[in-house]
């Protein structure tokens, strides 16, 4: 006899969350219990932090494997992705 399969999770995402939050910078601070992760839209001379993520250590090692599962996907159908910085422009 097989095993009843679980019933199916339903995500639901609420409408300011699913607007999303743009993020050109991470903060990332941890203890021994959490990892916190600060996305910060920085436009100088302000720098917001849109959204704050705290996962157990745990999660956050999944997080790096998914990352970079997702990243090996991406390089291998557009190409390498630069992450030099780039110099910011002379001002005279």
């Amino acid at each position: 006899m097989s095993k009843p399969e679980p019933p199916q999770l339903q995500l639901q995402m609420p409408p300011d969350v699913q607007r999303g939050a743009y993020a050109n910078q991470v903060l990332i601070a941890n203890t021994k219990e959490e990892f916190v992760f600060d996305f910060v839209f920085n436009a100088p001379p302000q720098a917001v932090v849109n959204a704050r993520v705290i996962l157990a250590p745990a999660h956050a090692k999944r997080l790096l494997q998914a990352l970079q599962q997702s990243i090996a996907q991406y390089e291998a159908h557009f190409g390498e992705i630069d992450t030099s910085i780039p110099e910011p422009p002379a001002r005279h």
